[in-house]
């Protein structure tokens, strides 16, 4: 009797496993959400919302940390005249060019197959960094020092998304974010050898919002599930004879985490080069919206979903080099880096989008320095 009981058992798990309900019944988040909606017509909607706030959201993070928080230098501030310690302040602008799935409604029929391309926009903040070194560190040579020093770090950045990027983000997005930290020297840069430090920072910024893919409509039925809540209903659209009939979907998402930074510097005459590479990991609460594409009636009635409740982890790495001109205390500096790209969501439908989630990017910072 246990004999048999253990091969059905065996049996039933192998059929679980296998099962493509089942399957779907584990996914988590967004990637669950939309794999109940698969077949219908917000299923292909649901899944390019959900990868455009996952896009997204590391690209709004990389507006915050930058590369390099102290541009233009690694090293720590340690103490003047034993007795005062190093301070610095510093001012910087990023900026890149954003990319996520095009989620506004181009068709100009009914009939046009569904098709998603990629849109890109320039994004642009504006940070202040402010340093104080509290442990000078230990010296093993007379130009050898800085190890062990720590330096308490502060930010603030403006992230003016609605103003200066795409017109899709509302204006009651968050726009500034807040950040805190330390760093611990390796090296003091000397006459004979580079800064060298480590940087580890804690950033947060509000709720970011985009899009609006059903502003009148009414909720059907909602349910939970693993990682999230579904709602699916009714949209009702009109048609104004507009050439922007809106967006087939919305997303909205938080941000905080985690970014570290290993950089480097070596400066000679006034003149520096620096590098740096890091990691950053956030995390975020989001939601995604999406609608069937509109049926080119006066008035329509379209099926919509709307994904709430979900959190997700996002990683990244980054790398930067840098150039700098230093005159007194104060350094001029800019920076050009590379951010990693992500993975696609499971059952991201590719074939009928533009954007590819696993293309980096590319992004600049200019700044200046001055440091007591």
């Amino acid at each position: 009797m246990r004999m048999h009981q253990r091969w059905f058992g065996a049996v039933l798990a192998l059929f679980l496993a296998f099962a493509p309900a089942s399957v779907h019944a584990q996914e988590r988040g967004f990637e669950g959400a939309c794999a109940e909606l698969e077949g219908g017509p917000v299923g292909t909607p649901c899944y390019v919302a959900a990868q455009a706030a996952r896009s997204v959201a590391p690209q709004v993070a990389l507006l915050l940390t930058g590369g390099n928080p102290t541009i233009g230098t690694a090293s720590t501030g340690g103490f003047r005249l034993r007795i005062l310690p190093g301070v610095s302040a510093t001012a910087k602008v990023n900026l890149y060019g954003a990319r996520m799935p095009d989620l506004r409604e181009v068709r100009t029929s009914s009939t046009d197959a569904m098709s998603f391309g990629q849109l890109a926009f320039p994004t642009v903040s504006l940070s202040a960094t402010g340093t104080v070194a509290v442990l000078p560190g230990s010296s093993i040579a007379p130009t050898v020092g800085g190890i062990g020093a720590v330096d308490l770090l502060a930010s603030a950045t403006w992230v003016p998304l609605h103003a200066l990027g795409d017109e899709g983000f509302h204006s009651g997005s968050a726009q500034v974010g807040f950040g805190a930290g330390a760093r611990l020297g390796i090296l003091r840069e000397s006459f004979t050898t580079p800064g060298v430090a480590l940087s580890l920072m804690y950033h947060r910024l509000g709720t970011v919002e985009w899009g609006e893919a059903c502003p009148d409509g009414s909720i059907a039925a909602s349910r939970r599930g693993p990682g999230y809540t579904l709602e699916e209903g009714t949209c009702f659209l009109v048609d104004t004879g507009s050439t922007d009939p809106g967006t087939l979907g919305d997303f909205a998402f938080d941000l905080s985490g985690w970014s570290s930074r290993l950089a480097v510097s070596r400066h000679l005459r006034g003149l520096g080069l620096s590098a740096a590479v890091g990691y950053d990991r956030f995390s975020s609460d989001a939601e995604a919206g999406a609608r069937a594409p509109g049926s080119g009636e006066i008035i329509s009635t379209d099926a919509f979903a709307r994904v709430r409740q979900v959190e997700f982890n996002e990683g990244r790495w980054m790398a930067s080099v840098g150039g700098s001109y230093s005159v007194l205390v104060t350094t001029f500096a800019a920076e050009l880096g590379w951010m990693q790209g992500g993975d696609a969501l499971r059952g991201y439908p590719a074939s009928v989008s533009d954007f590819e989630p696993g293309d980096g990017i590319f992004f600049g910072s200019l700044g200046i320095r001055v440091a007591l």
